[in-house]
């Protein structure tokens, strides 16, 4: 296929299957909430202490992943990237990190693969970025295509606390920035790392805050 008959299949793809899409998003953000209260509650944290978010990737986001793929032909847009649905779960403290995913993995609700799981907390990247990356297979039934004859979608899901979410969320814009004004990446990168290095240290300190938080009763 040609670079513009993909292009027309995404577009095509994204309207026709819009509405399955949707759904299979809401279903992983319902399934990863259920999750994350019943770790709350367990742990005699507010239910506040843990926040899900999830997304479908963006149809100019997706183009830009195809081109620079080199366009490949698909089927379904989890050939080609495995985040096309992605959730997020922000927690107050660093342990319920590596807990919540545990906690997940231990689930019959959602089929973890745990070949695929990299820690970039105790890992980060160059840039300092910090955060559990892990892919899970979802169930669905509806009527969108299937992949190798089931009935499953792989999707990413982002475990990462408050403070590495906030340094993501002001870096990623700044980072793109600097990439398009050609700044020497290994300056910036040394420059994001000392920041991402003093909120680690803040992460760490505010674990001394979690038992004002934990509930009675609770460990």
């Amino acid at each position: 296929m040609t670079k513009e008959e993909l292009k027309d299949l995404t577009i095509s793809y994204y309207s026709t299957y819009n509405q399955e899409i949707e759904q299979t998003k809401t279903l992983l953000e319902i399934r990863l909430a259920q999750q994350c209260l019943a770790y709350t509650s367990a742990h005699g944290l507010p239910k506040e202490a843990l926040v899900v978010k999830a997304r479908i990737k963006p149809l100019d986001s997706f183009l830009k992943k195809l081109e620079k793929k080199g366009w490949p032909v698909f089927n379904h847009p989890a050939e080609v990237i495995n985040d096309f649905i992605g959730a997020r779960i922000i927690c107050w403290f660093l342990d319920d990190c590596t807990g919540i995913l545990k906690s997940i993995m231990q689930s019959t609700e959602i089929e973890i693969i745990s070949s695929s799981i990299e820690n970039y907390i105790l890992n980060p990247k160059s840039s300092g970025y910090r955060a559990l990356h892990v892919l899970a297979d979802v169930n669905y039934n509806g009527a969108l295509p299937k992949e190798s004859m089931t009935n499953k979608i792989i999707c990413e899901i982002q475990i990462r606390t408050r403070l590495q979410d906030a340094w993501g969320d002001i870096t990623h814009d700044l980072y793109y920035r600097a990439k398009h004004v050609k700044q020497a990446d290994r300056m910036y990168y040394s420059f994001l790392n000392a920041i991402s290095k003093r909120l680690l240290q803040e992460d760490n300190e505010l674990l001394q805050l979690r038992n004002v938080y934990t509930l009675p009763g609770k460990s």
